[in-house]
């Protein structure tokens, strides 16, 4: 503990800032009962809530009291926001943990004989006598990219779930789920103009409440649907005279990608266009010339208290966090939830307009498809037919046709046969529902099962460490429960329409951006400059990977083998095909970060 402690005090100074008032409730609230609740993060509906309740709307600690008093377990079902939460009651010897579904600060506890402990970072339990024993599973898992239970890198730590409560005494624990998307009731049947107003609605109201709480936000604006439309909300109501400080990643010049049919390999023109309609906005462009995969790896370390091998595919935040504090800003927004809610693609409705029998829509559907080369008959095959074939079915097709069909986990995980079969990962990450090899979803409910139920994939721990590192808070509008519940609700036409995907993003950014983005059917691309940053690193990656396989955890995990065998191969030029990308500049990076953590985390330096 004194040797991390120590390298939590290698950290900058930090400076004096005006804090989110809202962003963490310091003191615990103490009920006449003599029940202490601690409560860290934001709710949303504090105003409802605090009416229902007779409690004051300034004071969420003794709001959130008030709810579990008066609803138990089911009081959390009803608050909306990001938040965890610890309730003591003197008459138990239990605590209740909970987390607020979609997004929330992360929670960790332990129990034995000897007690409970909770913390928002791991490290406070090694405080109270956890002992640091990595975990190898969750090494494994990790790397595997299924992060779906509640174990932590600490044998013996543990993490509350997003939208579950736990009870635990020093005997036992049992959690409660009380969040289920699959249970979200559709919405009542209506014209699509009302969906698109009442869409128009929510997410007006959640950029506005969060843009309220902050004294300079910012935003991250790419040239796509799903932060435009953030962007053109938080702008209505404010001052006219008022800027919003926009931050959007661009790659490095003579970055060599061609160009993506229908989609963006450079996104700084298109918000420039998008900057040109809204005149308050004043946009800044992140080429992270600074930064690379292993930026500050070590400091985001000890802030998290924990690690994640995500943090080499996210290194980009250090630039937009940099640049946030550069111009004062206090909060960045993300729109990072749009895919899942408002942004939805719809792509799941050619095979269920098939199998429905509403040959029109899917008539109109697969005619529209414009990122799909070849005839409508092939288009049919591909997007309405295979995505519901079984698996078996499906794997059968693509060896047929001398296609990869093992999931893309153990194409980017480099982990060993003996570490697979040791732990069991395949079959467990197939139960988990997070192999994934197969890129269309033949049902609806496959996707928000993959999008809601596989956690929070240790972003929440990011996310702290970036607000520690930089003083800057951040949000997602498009995480706001009532948006997310209602979209959740909509029927599939409201999604893929007309010939259109993503049609409600469309809609919602009519006359708010210009057609030739509104109307762009790719997407963009923060990758395309992943050749020449990691071109020159190569001898230093081959140090990082030698010094996996003299690693004592790592060794047997990690196929160092095959990570040097990559370097040997180095391709010649920038491509973000996946065979191509993902053993180069997506496994390598993973691997590094992995190899980096442990070293942290044991003070071997191989």
């Amino acid at each position: 503990m004194a040797w991390q402690l120590a390298r939590v005090g290698d950290l900058p100074p930090r400076s004096i800032r005006s804090r989110q008032v809202d962003r963490s409730v310091v003191e615990p609230t103490l009920l006449d009962d003599g029940t202490l609740v601690q409560i860290h993060g934001w709710i949303d509906n504090c105003a409802e809530l605090a009416a229902e309740l007779g409690c004051r709307p300034d004071d969420p600690g003794r709001i959130y009291a008030s709810a579990v008093q008066a609803w138990g377990d089911a009081a959390d079902a009803r608050i909306y926001g990001a938040y965890c939460a610890i309730v003591h009651s003197p008459a138990v010897q239990a605590l209740r943990l909970a987390r607020s579904p979609l997004i929330a600060p992360p929670l960790y506890y332990m129990h034995d004989a000897g007690g409970i402990g909770v913390g928002s970072v791991p490290r406070v339990l090694e405080a109270m006598g956890l002992p640091r024993e990595i975990n190898r599973k969750r090494l494994v898992d990790s790397l595997y990219f299924n992060l779906t239970d509640d174990e932590s890198y600490l044998r013996g730590c543990y993490k509350v779930p997003y939208g579950t409560v736990v009870h635990v005494s020093p005997a036992s624990r049992h959690s409660h789920r009380f969040y289920d998307p699959l249970a979200i009731a559709k919405q009542p049947k209506a014209q699509p103009q009302d969906y698109i107003a009442e869409a128009d609605r929510l997410l007006t109201q959640a950029c506005q409440r969060y843009r309220d709480s902050a004294s300079n936000p910012g935003v991250l604006l790419s040239g796509g649907l799903d932060s435009s439309n953030v962007a053109a909300r938080l702008l209505r109501g404010m001052a006219p005279d008022r800027p919003l400080h926009s931050f959007t990643y661009v790659p490095l010049e003579g970055h060599g990608q061609p160009d993506i049919p229908g989609g963006l390999v450079d996104e700084g023109p298109a918000v420039r266009d998008f900057a040109r309609l809204h005149r308050q906005i004043i946009p800044h462009f992140v080429d992270n010339r600074e930064y690379e995969f292993d930026h500050r790896l070590e400091e985001m370390f000890a802030a998290m208290g924990t690690g994640t091998v995500n943090l080499a595919a996210f290194f980009r935040y250090h630039g937009i966090f940099t640049a946030a504090r550069e111009v004062g800003c206090d909060m960045v927004l993300s729109a990072d939830f749009g895919n899942f809610t408002f942004s939805a693609s719809g792509n799941w409705g050619y095979a269920e307009y098939l199998r429905t029998g509403r040959l029109h829509q899917l008539w109109q559907a697969l005619r529209g498809e414009r990122l799909r080369p070849g005839s409508l008959a092939w288009r049919f095959a591909a997007l309405a037919v295979v995505p519901m074939l079984p698996d078996p079915l499906w794997r059968l097709m693509m060896r047929l046709r001398g296609r990869r069909s093992e999931a893309d986990n153990r194409f980017i995980s480099a982990l060993t046969a003996g570490a697979l079969a040791e732990f069991d990962v395949e079959d467990r990450a197939r139960s988990a529902g997070t192999q994934y090899a197969r890129p269309l979803h033949g049902w609806r409910e496959g996707l928000i099962r993959d999008n809601f139920e596989r956690g929070d994939v240790e972003g929440s721990d990011m996310i702290q460490g970036w607000e520690q590192l930089y003083e800057i808070s951040m949000r997602d509008p498009s995480t706001y429960r009532p948006l997310v519940d209602f979209c959740l609700g909509l029927p599939t036409d409201m999604f893929l329409r007309n010939g259109q995907t993503r049609w409600l993003a469309r809609e919602l950014g009519r006359g708010l951006m210009p057609e030739a983005q509104r109307t762009m059917p790719g997407h963009g691309q923060h990758n395309s400059d992943w050749h020449l940053r990691l071109t020159p690193r190569r001898d230093d990656m081959r140090r990082e990977v030698e010094a996996i396989g003299r690693d004592p955890l790592l060794a047997g995990i990690i196929d160092t083998d095959l990570l040097l065998e990559n370097i040997d191969n180095w391709p010649a030029a920038q491509s973000i095909d996946d065979d191509v990308y993902f053993p180069h500049a997506f496994r390598l990076p993973r691997a590094i970060a992995m190899g980096r953590y442990v070293r942290f985390m044991t003070g071997n330096n191989g």
